[in-house]
């Protein structure tokens, strides 16, 4: 064979590979929304099995069931309890700030304009365009916060509706998960066994280095940082409860979320939020604000190297094209799901089962 048939068959062969990978994860992607139950069920059952097989020696129990069954309820009742208390006080505190939302836009339409009317003087010694025009965009800015109010109203009214229509589904899905859990959980290390001899000798050696990647280096990335966030939260609603913000939880687990996404961070509200209480005249809201900006800031500075530890990094503009992508093809979680797929992809690359690129440092002509 000439080296440019060669040449051919092997971009030919290239091609096919990545259209069935393509498809594969489409279809993967449209399947994966029944199998969720199911994993669910098999992560709980995963987390429980040393709790189960620790009660089923202890007690000298042969039927696992039994505890297993006990030790999901336990787990469920726990975790269900904590999301309860948290949840029934963020609706109350939504159900507060929605019934002075209007109140609170208007007071602070007025307050803005009676800083602006006292501002006009000081931009008067502009030149005249310039001065219309920052009139103009302020103007216009305090125009829009009443239909802002009524934006924030309406969206609050659908979220609520989209709720209560998904809880019967939510429930089924519930439901099926626990009865799930409890069946996988009682046979857990003959599920672990039929698994593994489906599993063709190829691919078990995959598999498995996949499996401890995820295990013992990205879940404890993912767990870090969900530590990180669940840290940052405390800090934002303790520190806003004490400097008498109201509505500290939900104010609190809004900024907490805006950290989570890609280029934002605390810092994208709190800074804003005290340069305006400074020019408000609010000197002791605007120092407070920055000193929990800092406060934050210096403490994830110190716990941040000691909970993520080795950190498992990605070149900048790799990461920002991962969350790019994921957010437009999955919303929210492709955020997190596309990173972590990037980071396998290059760690089975690195052990040599995959090949999709060349590294950068070897030379190439030009």
């Amino acid at each position: 064979m000439i080296e440019s048939d060669r040449g051919k068959l092997h971009f030919i062969i290239n091609i096919v590979f990545f259209a069935v990978v393509a498809a594969l994860c489409y279809l993967a992607l449209r399947l994966f929304a029944l199998c969720v139950p199911f994993l669910i069920a098999f992560l709980i059952a995963s987390l429980i099995e040393p709790v189960v097989g620790f009660l089923c020696r202890r007690l000298r129990l042969r039927r696992r069931s039994v505890v297993s069954f006990l030790c999901v309820f336990a787990l469920l009742g726990l975790i269900g309890w904590g999301l309860w208390a948290l949840v029934s006080r963020l609706l109350y505190e939504l159900n507060s700030l929605a019934a002075v939302l209007p109140e609170f836009v208007a007071s602070f339409t007025e307050r803005c304009t009676g800083y602006w009317e006292s501002l006009k003087r000081s931009f008067g010694a502009l030149p005249d365009g310039m001065s219309g025009l920052v009139s103009s965009a302020v103007s216009s800015l305090v125009e829009r916060l009443p239909g802002l109010a009524v934006d924030l109203s309406v969206w609050a009214l659908g979220f609520a509706t989209a709720f209560a229509s998904g809880l019967p589904g939510a429930l089924i899905v519930s439901v099926v998960t626990v009865v799930a859990a409890i069946f996988i959980s009682g046979d857990l290390h003959r599920i672990k066994a039929f698994v593994y001899l489906q599993i063709p000798d190829r691919l078990r050696t995959v598999l498995f280095e996949t499996r401890e990647f995820l295990f013992s280096t990205v879940f404890r990335m993912l767990r870090a940082y969900a530590l990180i966030i669940t840290l940052t939260f405390v800090e934002l609603s303790v520190g806003f409860a004490i400097i008498g913000v109201r509505y500290p939880i939900v104010f609190g687990l809004v900024v907490a979320l805006i950290d989570i996404l890609p280029v934002l961070g605390v810092g994208t509200v709190l800074i804003p939020w005290a340069v305006g209480a400074l020019f408000a005249g609010e000197y002791a809201l605007a120092m407070s604000l920055a000193l929990l900006y800092l406060v934050i800031t210096g403490v994830r500075q110190m716990v941040e190297p000691n909970i993520v530890g080795r950190q498992i990094g990605l070149d900048p503009l790799v990461s920002l094209i991962c969350f790019y992508v994921g957010w437009k093809t999955l919303g929210f979680a492709g955020i997190f799901l596309f990173p972590v797929a990037f980071l396998l992809l290059k760690h089975l690359r690195e052990l040599g089962y995959v090949r999709l690129w060349n590294s950068p440092h070897k030379k190439v002509r030009r």
